[in-house]
């Protein structure tokens, strides 16, 4: 009888485990949709007061859309296209040789619009390049590192809407005799070309895709590559491009860094606007959640709640409409009827 009662009770303690374990197991995998609504504390609210937005209900991870510029629902599955002008900016680094009076001294940028695209020096001679160095600030001794500010190049490209942009490289002979002209290494970095518009940017050329190539003039004749005693050439990888020579040279050496052809683009692609954070999963249940306008305007806001498990995720899209105002006075609020 004992043996009896004993097995009843371990069938009842398995049962119950199974249940326990499918109810384990059935809330790890699958949830349910998100009860989750928002509504506006005050619809008008002024320049730099918070806007204020209540929830009711909740769900596991909370996002929202603000309505600014970049943070907008409208692109949250379409790329930002917006019209630009194009802006070129880096950075050059001199180092070693003599303070005082580097060699070479300056390192001219250039631009054309009839280059062949071939990377040969006779075809280097025969195009036409525009110098434009003077729009960029440019270092002037040895230790110095410059930003050139970011300059707008769209008048640079004709009908045809390309150019090629270069940069040359003189280095004189060392003289022996003053002992004072060592070889000074040119550093370009921070190489970027990027399509502005009113309130951002995107990067359309940088140093992956500049497609920097050396044109050797003068003074490299058997060099055969990479950092040695007597011979060190140029040298390019995507975050910088390095112009130099071994330190005393007997001969002036001259080299040409020239781009891949750029592209005049008259708008650029700003990729998707991203949300912004509200709520993570493991963060307690909020009631509310606010945001501070610094422009007047009206503001579509969109909130996303979603409940997520292993093979399930449900969303819902709450949106509401929020104006601000640059009132220095009292807001009138709307009445019930006028926000409907």
């Amino acid at each position: 009888m004992k043996r009896k009662i004993y097995n009843v009770l371990m069938l009842c303690v398995a049962a119950c485990v199974s249940l326990a374990t499918t109810s384990c197991e059935d809330d790890f995998y699958s949830t349910s949709e998100p009860n989750f609504n928002v509504s506006l504390d005050k619809p008008v609210v002024r320049v730099g007061e918070r806007a204020v937005f209540n929830f009711e209900g909740s769900a596991d991870i909370i996002s929202a859309y603000l309505g600014e510029e970049g943070n907008s629902y409208e692109y949250h599955d379409q790329a930002r296209i917006l019209p630009a002008t194009m802006w070129m900016s880096f950075m050059f680094k001199i180092t070693s040789g003599t303070a005082g009076n580097p060699n070479p001294a300056r390192v001219p940028i250039y631009y054309s619009t009839d280059f062949s695209g071939n990377y040969t020096l006779e075809d280097v001679k025969a195009a036409t390049w525009v110098e434009i160095t003077d729009r960029f600030k440019m270092p002037t001794d040895v230790g110095q590192s410059v930003s050139s500010g970011s300059v707008q190049i769209n008048d640079i490209f004709d009908e045809k809407g390309k150019v090629y942009l270069a940069m040359f490289y003189h280095l004189e002979a060392f003289d022996t005799v003053k002992q004072n002209n060592g070889r000074t290494q040119w550093n370009l970095m921070n190489f970027m070309i990027e399509g502005k518009t009113d309130k951002d940017s995107g990067i359309l050329y940088d140093g992956n895709n500049a497609g920097w190539q050396f044109v050797y003039e003068a003074g490299y004749e058997g060099c055969t590559g990479g950092y040695q005693t007597a011979c060190s050439l140029p040298d390019v990888n995507s975050t910088r491009l390095l112009f130099r020579a071994e330190f005393k040279p007997s001969e002036d050496h001259k080299v040409w860094a020239i781009s891949a052809p750029i592209e005049k683009q008259e708008d650029v692609n700003l990729g998707f606007d991203s949300p912004v954070a509200v709520k993570a999963y493991a963060d307690p249940t909020m009631k509310s959640y606010y945001h501070i306008y610094n422009t007047p305007g009206e503001y579509e806001v969109t909130f996303i709640g979603v409940n997520a498990k292993v093979n399930e995720r449900h969303e819902v899209v709450r949106k509401a409409t929020i104006k601000v105002v640059n009132d220095g006075g009292s807001i009138v609020q709307p009445t019930p009827d006028e926000w409907k």
